[in-house]
């Protein structure tokens, strides 16, 4: 047995043997001979061999978003893990590995989609590749902010007197407005009234 081309080394286990295991340093497209000698005359066979690997995929960056907005999932595909790019068909699948609610994908099988969920909280996006030989993946984080309602108290934090600017830290994109009323309130003792 012998290496004809390809795109690394090749060895095997005993190349002097009709049957035997040949080892491969790198996926690609390898072409082997197989050599037969009586000492007289001489026939060889060809046999073409592609060795393909895993995938690489990345799910993106986690985020956070409001309960009422899409999730826009912006998945990449960092190689295919193929040895020759015909000689496998790369699908994908975005998956609910955790979370409170229930999530619905715009098209689960593509690699950029949209996301939406029933209920607040944190969730665990996978997106898995398969290239028709293995399958990898990786996850994305998504935060999910409760929904904004009429008579939702907000947090806000000023001093009294200081004169510093009032501003929410509810954690809420954009801040909820802070207004106080025309006829004017009163400091009290924890808050106003």
């Amino acid at each position: 047995w012998s290496k004809v081309s390809g795109p690394a080394e090749v060895t095997f286990d005993d190349a002097n043997s009709l049957v035997t295991n040949a080892h491969f340093t790198s996926r690609g497209k390898y072409v082997l001979r197989l050599t037969m000698n009586d000492g007289l005359f001489a026939a060889s066979d060809d046999l073409i061999v592609v060795v393909n690997s895993e995938p690489q995929v990345s799910a993106g960056a986690d985020k956070m978003i409001r309960l009422r907005d899409t999730a826009t999932l912006q998945g990449a595909l960092l190689d295919s893990g193929l040895g020759e790019e015909a000689s496998g068909t790369l699908t994908y699948l975005w998956s609910v590995e955790s979370g409170p609610g229930e999530v619905t994908f715009a098209n689960q099988n593509a690699l950029a989609t949209t996301a939406t969920f029933t209920k607040s909280g944190p969730y665990l996006l996978r997106l898995t590749a398969n290239n028709g030989f293995f399958t990898a993946s990786d996850d994305v984080v998504i935060s999910v902010a409760g929904r904004v309602t009429p008579g939702l108290q907000t947090l806000h934090v000023f001093k009294e007197g200081s004169g510093e600017s009032v501003r929410d830290i509810a954690a809420l994109d954009p801040p909820l407005p802070f207004a106080l009323p025309e006829s004017g309130v009163t400091w009290v003792e924890g808050g106003l009234a």
